[in-house]
């Protein structure tokens, strides 16, 4: 391809064609039909082709009325619940998971192109990356019911007419904007992608009630989505998990899962060495990521093993060993971190819950054979969570393995203790900043949190503060951000009042430099005793010493 195309309105059908392998058999039919004129035939083969195919494999398939298991990480309806596709139906769309009065209620006249849709780092944002076409899918392959099958056709269909990618000039090889005009970045486009390609493999996007019209509009936009990353091909390495995502991990998926087309199949080869490089540098001397967000520790292992999981389907080499044992050693870390709820500390952007946590563990257990993270998962009644092509690496595991009480990552920043691993014990985790790489940290020097009984009791109370800040763009120029990063959000000691870093001074920040802590410990009797201090206040010297007792 001498230019990728920027303006997905004018590439005709017969171009597109045109860009199909003109060296495989089973795409000739194609070509040929599309070669005399005979568009219309040339459609439907293809969107048969795409029907039928046995080869790449996705990580389910409900084709063709197959029975199968969804993701368990969808959420919600998979467990049989269709309220959410119920709500879809009325065009009511639920943003936040964990939050059913997050709604974004579009009203009968649905038009996805508006002035909040086009917004960048909104509520928008997460709205985006397409999760609701999922609870559609889940709804019909369980019901068959017509009405599932049109909501998902007429959304299809909306978003193709109303919202065709249009490339904005501002898009370059170290660029994560694909059209700032119109609100679109790379990793959302990339996960909207993926929920697409779940349609296919999930059988709704072949139901009686979709147009083919609306199927081979659908395969084309994503065949034009995914060329656009073979601009990353003379893309700088950048030591960050969305990098990651953006070079490596969705052009992985995108060359491997569409490889009909030769310019999308490059980015197998254009994906790989991004992988690698980000798994031979992006984790810290003691196994941590270099990430000091619990949260994104955990999203940026399962951006490993996602394409790992895929490249084993399909007979791809990806991971050498060396590779293979710094993920394994961080998921590990990641298990020692779990706390009784199944969270991990609340430490930085957000928080990683217990379902989230439990599917790393399930993959880290069956793609790293880490017996570790299988039995963390047994003893904190994880297990329903991990999704079914784990389980039984799962179930495998012997559960009476010892694990430790108490473990300090120092330069990874944490510290963790307990009386026990079950779901009702109770545990401590406490932010110790090393010098590592700060990515994402936080002001949060000494924080504490506890856990009682299984309980919650002590925490950073604006952990989520930072998905709310997304839903306005003026919030971003606002003390509240600042507020997210500073030590005033944080279960910390402020020297007079007031904080080592002002609230003001990290408004437009995306998180300040981490303040190195002295860390001793040692355990006794009835416990362990931690000691910790650090001179992040100008001639001041901070300390905390908390005695943790079973």
């Amino acid at each position: 391809m001498d230019e990728i195309p920027r303006d997905e309105r004018i590439v005709s059908d017969a171009e597109f064609l045109d860009a199909l392998d003109p060296k495989r058999r089973d795409l000739a039919p194609i070509r040929r039909a599309a070669a005399r004129g005979d568009l219309d035939r040339a459609r439907g083969l293809l969107v048969d082709h795409f029907r039928t195919r046995r080869r790449p494999r996705w990580t389910f398939d409900l084709r063709d009325g197959r029975r199968g298991v969804v993701p368990v990480g969808w959420g919600g309806a998979e467990m049989g619940d269709p309220t959410r596709a119920d709500d879809l139906l009325r065009n009511r769309f639920l943003i936040r998971e964990d939050d059913r009065s997050v709604v974004w209620d579009f009203g009968p006249d649905l038009k996805w192109r508006t002035a909040e849709m086009r917004q960048l780092a909104s509520t928008a944002y997460r709205f985006k990356r397409g999760n609701f076409f999922r609870d559609l899918i889940i709804a019909y392959s369980r019901t068959r019911r017509a009405a599932y099958a049109k909501k998902f056709s007429e959304l299809v269909s909306r978003w193709l007419a109303d919202w065709p990618l249009v490339v904005g000039p501002e898009f370059h090889p170290d660029s994560a904007i694909l059209s700032r005009a119109d609100g679109h970045d790379t990793m959302t486009t990339a996960h909207r992608w993926i929920a697409w390609l779940d349609a296919i493999y999930g059988g709704i996007a072949f139901a009686r009630e979709v147009p083919l019209e609306t199927v081979f509009g659908m395969i084309k936009s994503m065949w034009f989505t995914a060329i656009q990353y073979r601009t990353y091909e003379r893309s700088k390495y950048v030591p960050a998990n969305h990098h990651l995502w953006e070079r490596g991990t969705a052009p992985l998926i995108f060359g491997i899962m569409l490889p009909e087309f030769p310019e999308v199949r490059r980015l197998v080869d254009q994906a790989k060495p991004v992988i690698v490089r980000h798994a031979g540098r992006s984790f810290l001397p003691d196994g941590g990521y270099e990430e000091r967000t619990a949260g994104y520790t955990v999203s940026a292992i399962q951006m490993f093993l996602e394409p790992l999981r895929l490249a084993r389907l399909n007979r791809v080499a990806l991971l050498g060993r060396r590779e293979l044992r710094a993920l394994k050693r961080c998921s590990e870390v990641v298990a020692h971190l779990t706390l009784p709820d199944g969270s991990q500390p609340d430490i930085g952007d957000g928080l990683a819950d217990g379902p989230r946590t439990a599917q790393l563990l399930g993959a880290a257990t069956g793609l790293l054979r880490s017996e570790v993270t299988a039995v963390v998962a047994q003893k904190l009644g994880l297990k329903g969570h991990v999704e079914p092509e784990d389980r039984k690496a799962v179930a495998a595991v012997r559960s009476d393995r010892r694990l430790p009480l108490a473990v300090h990552y120092p330069r990874s920043g944490y510290f963790a203790a307990r009386d026990g691993w079950s779901k009702r014990s109770s545990a401590m985790a406490l932010s110790v900043p090393g010098r590592g790489i700060p990515n994402h940290a936080h002001d949060d020097a000494l924080s504490l949190q506890l856990v009682v009984r299984g309980e919650p009791m002590i925490g950073t109370p604006l952990s989520e503060l930072y998905s709310y800040l997304n839903r306005d763009q003026r919030a971003k120029r606002q003390l509240v951000r600042g507020h997210f990063y500073a030590m005033t959000s944080h279960n910390v000691v402020l020297v007079n009042g007031e904080p080592a870093r002002s609230v003001r001074s990290l408004v437009s920040s995306w998180g300040p430099k981490p303040t190195p802590v002295r860390t001793e410990w040692e355990a006794h009797d009835r416990g362990v005793r931690v000691r910790c201090a650090h001179r992040g206040y100008p001639d001041t010297r901070l300390s905390r010493e908390i005695d943790f007792e079973h």
